[in-house]
């Protein structure tokens, strides 16, 4: 099973996996580790990531991006209503006051959840995995989320997890995924005093910031502050206002008007934002953008800061409230690190080092770290993997209350269940005494910093009846325990009924210990020893004796309490997931969809597999077969060819099946082939003769130590091979080339495997060890009888000069 992590941008994402060695972020078909978050529908499929980009230029009306800025939102939102100028593809209000994406998908209208075109996205960025991994099912895995998302977006972006068919571990916010990536690999931390690192994100559309404490084996998320506003797109739509005026003024077009020309100034005006990061000015030109009109222009890096500037101005908003929030000054913070695809622009990281007082930082790398914190999570999450333990503390950016009425009045209740700042992830218990079913409702708080339109309710619940309970007036006392889940949403997890209850157990009383029994004085008599152990004897019979005697003590019942405990149900009233149902329905569309676009593929390689054939045909037929094909055959099939040819850019040819197309061309090929046969053997055939003619070479001469019977056989062999290629070759030389020949190559390769397999163990044998001599043998006896004559003298020597010393000493 992989472990993945997922970061989806308002622009690019990336993905990243964790592996033995490490995290890798992947690369795309066109090995890049960025990919477009676009999907282009087209008249026969969709075109999603690097491929919908390439598309969105004659595709524009059809081609959504931007997505993450719909989801879980509802139409009449004012973020809403003020991101549609900028799409070129229709938005419209859906039925439950939602947004539906309005597009033209295989000659039909269809219409689209946001959350639907996300499933397209991670979809996408699941096969992307999979083709890295070998074709390994992508299942567990984390998604990257702006940390500002609320209960309806964090709700929305499940749905579209699930309609992917993915099971989503944890959205974890992008800062804190960046501290993760940043902190996990860090040895230098202090076990006790921590370490205050900032993070600032300026992503495409919006600025996040979050301040984080580091110590050894743990991070503790201080802060998380955001503006939904302040991004790299602020750039670009300031930039493209100003030229859209200028363009208006000078060649009286209204080019924001028109979705092609949009997009096309759109993009060449990123260019220009990139430009001016590294440079002082920067000039772009179009060619007939609109109504046969060229357009050009110039802006250098001061104007565009002094366009900019409501917008700089609030750059330092977020990294203030982040400090503050922390319960920090400035001075306490001792590290600023600066991500995002927009914090190249040099304005903005120049403001931040102002606030911050020192230079920021850029350790990690601004366009993959959030992915890469996403596999981390991903891998201590998931039981595939064993990481080391690292505690996360993440923050929770809203605050959530809990309300119910006072049982038998109107009064409602309210508890500030979870704070800003509290812990994630958490749980509460409340306890209620209730006789009826009662219902609860979760809100955001008055201090949560919610955009405008946002509905503060989160959910409602009904509490079913506890049943009869030992409380006053019958009421049972119910426990509903609240959960604030790892994605960041509020939840009722349980209710138990607890009651208490009295049982009786039987104790049985401890028998009296006994007496131990007198040790015996060191130095008695043995006698005395003996004595006393028959009276000891006689004592302990009679003690047993008495102890049967005796009746056991009779059990005592003793009263206890215990706690019960009884699972009570309840419903779901409101809540902002969609439904078990409608995700279903949404994944088994999506699969139909995929399908689609796989038969699309394979219709495609049918075509091109055609194509290809009908050219490489048509010039081979002329040329290389010229001399393999009569004439009649060859006029034949080039009118074949050009039927085919004619057929396959008509109208009929262009809606055909992969089935069609595959027909047709096995048709062409079953006159092609043929002669494409005759070819190939051709120039085969005399390189395959001249190998078995080396071997036959080879084996005329053999190794003088083999048996006449073993020369015999490997003779036979090689003049009956030479014979059979001899007559072969004489009737194929008597056959013309336009006929199948009679000598094929995998004939003659065949009689060279076989000549091979008799002749080789023969020429292979090994020649038998020369005899030894028997002179030599004798002349080795010789010298051993003399060397142990001379052996005998030398003993005799020795014996007889001991006995000498011995006489003269007596």
């Amino acid at each position: 099973m992989s472990v993945v992590g997922f970061d989806v941008g308002d622009f690019k994402s990336c993905v990243a996996v964790a592996r033995r060695n490490g995290v890798d972020v992947l690369l795309n078909k066109e090995s890049k580790r960025e990919t477009p978050a676009v999907v282009s529908f087209g008249m026969k499929q969709r075109a999603i990531g690097t491929d919908g980009s390439s598309a969105q230029s004659m595709n524009p009306k059809n081609t959504v991006f931007g997505i993450k800025q719909l989801l879980g939102k509802k139409f009449m939102d004012p973020i809403v209503q003020r991101e549609i100028p900028y799409l070129p593809f229709k938005v419209k209000e859906g039925g439950n006051g939602g947004c539906l994406v309005d597009v033209m998908y295989l000659n039909e209208r269809v219409e689209l959840t946001p959350e639907r075109v996300m499933a397209i996205v991670l979809t996408d960025l699941a096969t992307i995995a999979e083709t890295e991994m070998n074709g390994e099912r992508v299942k567990d895995c984390v998604v990257s989320i702006p940390n500002y998302y609320t209960e309806s977006e964090r709700s929305a972006m499940l749905d579209a997890v699930d309609t992917a068919g993915l099971k989503c571990l944890r959205l974890i916010p992008d800062t804190t995924a960046t501290a993760l990536a940043f902190g996990i690999y860090k040895q230098d931390l202090s076990e006790s005093e921590a370490l205050n690192v900032a993070f600032v994100d300026v992503g495409h559309s919006s600025l996040q910031c979050c301040v984080t404490a580091f110590k050894k084996g743990q991070m503790k998320v201080l802060s998380q502050t955001f503006d939904r506003d302040l991004g790299g797109r602020t750039f670009d739509n300031i930039l493209f206002d100003h030229f859209c005026e200028q363009i208006k003024a000078t060649q009286k077009i209204d080019v924001s008007s028109h979705p092609r020309a949009s997009l096309r100034l759109r993009k060449e005006l990123v260019k220009v934002k990139k430009v001016l990061s590294a440079n002082s000015s920067a000039s772009f030109a179009l060619e007939c953008i609109m109504d046969d009109k060229d357009v050009k222009g110039s802006i250098t890096r001061e104007e565009l800061e002094q366009l900019s500037a409501d917008f700089i101005s609030k750059i330092v908003g977020p990294c203030q409230r982040a400090v503050e929030d922390a319960g920090l000054t400035v001075d306490q913070v001792a590290h600023v690190e600066l991500v995002g695809s927009a914090s190249r622009v040099p304005i903005v990281a120049s403001r931040i080092s102002e606030f911050f007082g020192k230079e920021v930082s850029r350790n990690l790398n601004v366009s993959e770290c959030v992915s890469k914190g996403c596999a981390l999570q991903c891998a201590m999450l998931s039981p595939v993997f064993r990481v080391r333990d690292y505690d996360i503390q993440d923050y929770y950016p809203y605050s959530a209350n809990f309300s119910w009425k006072k049982e038998g009045a109107d009064e409602v209740v309210t508890s500030s269940l979870f704070p800003k700042g509290n812990s994630v992830p958490s749980v509460k218990m409340l306890t209620f005494l209730r006789s009826e079913s009662f219902q609860l409702q979760a809100t955001y708080g008055d201090d949560a910093a919610l955009p405008a339109g946002t509905d503060k309710v989160i959910g409602q619940f009904e509490v079913a009846k506890g049943g009869a309970g030992s409380e006053p007036e019958g009421k049972s006392k119910l426990k509903v325990q609240i959960r604030l889940n790892l994605h960041g949403l509020v939840e009722v997890e349980s209710v138990h009924s607890v009651k208490e209850e009295t049982y009786e157990v039987e104790v049985i009383p401890e028998k009296p210990a006994e007496k131990p029994k007198a040790m015996e004085v060191e130095g008695e008599a043995e006698g005395a020893e003996a004595g006393e152990k028959k009276a000891e004897g006689a004592e302990e019979a009679g003690d047993e004796k008495k102890a049967e005697e005796e009746p056991a003590p009779a059990p005592k019942k003793e009263v206890k309490k215990r706690t019960v405990k009884t699972t009570v149900d309840f419903k779901v009233l409101k809540s902002m997931r969609v439904g078990a149902a409608v995700v279903r329905d949404w994944a088994q569309k999506e699969i139909a969809m995929r399908e689609a676009d796989v038969r699309e593929e394979l219709t495609k390689e049918a075509r091109n597999s055609l194509e290809e054939y009908i050219l490489t045909s048509k010039s081979k037929v002329w040329g290389d077969w010229n001399d393999f094909v009569t004439s009649d055959d060859r006029n034949a099939f080039s009118q074949k060819l050009d039927d085919a040819e004619d057929w396959m850019y008509s109208e009929e040819g262009e809606d055909a099946t992969k089935e069609v197309l595959v027909a047709k061309t096995s048709e062409l090929r079953g006159l092609g082939d043929p002669i494409e046969e005759r070819f190939v053997e051709a120039s085969r055939r005399g390189p395959a003769a001249a190998e078995l003619r080396s071997y036959i070479q080879m084996y005329a001469t053999l190794p003088d130590h083999l048996s006449q019977e073993d020369k015999d056989r490997v003779a036979k062999e090689c003049a009956a091979a030479a014979t059979w290629l001899e007559e072969r070759e004489a009737l194929q030389e008597q056959t013309a080339k336009t006929v199948p020949p009679v000598l094929m190559t995998v004939d003659i390769k065949k009689k060279g495997e076989v000549l091979n397999r008799v002749c080789q163990p023969i020429a292979s044998k090994p020649a038998p060890p020369p005899p030894k001599e028997e002179k030599k043998e004798d002349e080795e006896m010789a010298d051993a009888e003399a060397t142990e004559k001379k052996e005998s003298g030398e003993d005799a020597e020795m014996a007889e000069a001991e006995a000498d010393g011995v006489n003269g000493v007596d």
